[in-house]
């Protein structure tokens, strides 16, 4: 992925049902992963609903499919805006060389 693209991610409306699908085919094709649905249990076992754990971190199409099209877009823009920072990433090198 290109710096440019977290920087500035394009948010295409055209694209938008073919992306609404890409997140629903990837959703659905790791549900049988054991980790993942440990996972969505314990989001929804957080007591304190303002927990960020608590949060739906991943869409899929129930979840996606209510949205306004009109504003969907905008409304990515506006949460990368908020949420999406330099000091909130962390950079992660998987390579096959050994440590050391």
């Amino acid at each position: 992925m290109q710096a440019a693209q977290l920087a500035h991610p394009l948010c295409n409306k055209e694209a938008q049902e073919r992306e609404i699908q890409a997140v629903n085919n990837e959703f659905e094709g790791n549900f049988s992963d054991d980790s993942v649905r440990l996972e969505l249990i314990l989001n929804q076992s957080v007591k304190d609903r303002t927990h960020p754990m608590a949060i739906f971190g991943w869409g899929n199409m129930e979840s996606l499919a209510g949205k306004d099209k009109e504003t969907l877009c905008d409304d990515v823009k506006k949460y990368h805006a908020e949420h999406y920072s330099s000091d909130r990433l962390n950079l992660v090198i998987q390579t096959k060389f050994p440590e050391g």
